[in-house]
């Protein structure tokens, strides 16, 4: 399994969303960098690459 596109991966220390953009539109917070991810093909949500090997 691999992602679609290689980004680097925030999460909002608020309300824990990971994003891929550096400021949570909703909280108006700065995040936290998790590392390189992306969108999982097979289910959409946002992982980092050391998670793809746990499944989704």
């Amino acid at each position: 399994m691999s992602v679609d596109a290689v980004v680097v991966i925030h999460e909002c220390p608020s309300c824990e969303e990971r994003l891929v953009e550096r400021r949570c539109p909703d909280c108006k917070v700065f995040c936290r960098r998790l590392g390189e991810g992306g969108c999982c093909p097979g289910c959409g949500e946002i992982v980092l690459a050391a998670e793809l090997g746990a499944g989704c």
